[in-house]
């Protein structure tokens, strides 16, 4: 799964939705948020090396699409 499918798809599941990508140099990781109103709904995180393992990354972004359609 690429980002753009899973930014795609989040905006499917609730098109209002804030979906941020964050990158932090210091942990080496990359944090994915996604958000409506005020409130933070959910946060995952994977570490940069991982990404580049396409099967790490399809994982991580499946598990996040699941986590939001909860």
């Amino acid at each position: 799964m690429e980002i753009s499918d899973f930014i795609f798809g989040a905006q499917q599941v609730k098109p209002d939705a804030l979906v941020t990508l964050q990158i932090d140099p210091v942990k080496s990781s990359l944090l994915v948020q996604w958000c409506w109103g005020s409130d933070k709904d959910f946060s995952r995180s994977i570490l940069l090396k991982e990404l580049n393992y396409d099967e790490a990354v399809n994982v991580f972004f499946a598990h996040c699409k699941a986590a939001m359609t909860r």
